[in-house]
């Protein structure tokens, strides 16, 4: 579901930039010499409900009010640096995952951040790019595959991220945004969703 989710996230900016500069992209690759503290590094213990693995993420987030949109990112598609999520998929029948309950857990850690304006041509997906950084992002679902089958049980699933992205006129800005959707696995008229997007300036 969070693929659907993706095209139907609308989310209100409390400030933004102006969109006539260039902003500075993101450019430092993470440490690889660095510990990677997540779930990867802990032992499953051969469980077959536990499966890890790793894909690029990508999420947007639309403000109401505006024609900005934030693209969150795993890979450099307007500069940056590419960097996998870290996935967990607990299931509860490991032999028919698609028709029983999954719960997913994803980690991008670090995730490229890019503000773009709809209404202003430029070289960011074909839009003007208002500003950019890098943040980190945790997706949850409670039940991935829940449209696939009769649901005795809702459906919850969004992410949390937050991190930091400068504009064209080198001010920096805290970003943080927030989607959580619950519905009852079935109809989509069901679809409950409260989200946040903010930016604040460091004073930077």
């Amino acid at each position: 579901m969070r693929r659907v989710l993706t095209l139907l996230v609308a989310i209100s900016l409390v400030a933004a930039t102006g969109c006539d500069r260039q902003p500075v992209a993101p450019t430092a690759e993470p440490d690889a010499g660095a510990p990677v503290f997540n779930f990867n590094n802990n032992p499953d213990g051969g469980s077959l409900h536990i499966y890890r693995s790793q894909y690029y993420a990508y999420f947007l987030l639309f403000d109401t009010e505006t024609p900005l949109v934030a693209v969150l990112s795993s890979t450099p598609d307007c500069g940056g640096f590419l960097e996998p999520a870290d996935v967990q998929n607990i299931v509860e029948d490991p032999y028919d995952v698609i028709h029983n309950r999954v719960h997913e857990l994803m980690v991008a850690d670090p995730i490229n951040i890019f503000i773009v304006d709809l209404a202003a041509e430029g070289a960011c997906f074909g839009f003007d790019l208002v500003a950019s950084g890098s943040g980190k992002l945790i997706s949850t679902d409670s039940d991935y595959y829940a449209f696939f089958r009769p649901n005795n049980n809702a459906n919850s699933f969004g992410f949390d991220v937050h991190g930091r992205v400068v504009d064209g006129e080198g001010r920096t800005w805290h970003f943080n945004g927030h989607n959580r959707t619950v519905w009852d696995g079935e109809d989509f008229a069901t679809m409950k969703a409260k989200e946040q997007f903010n930016l604040k300036p460091t004073g930077k």
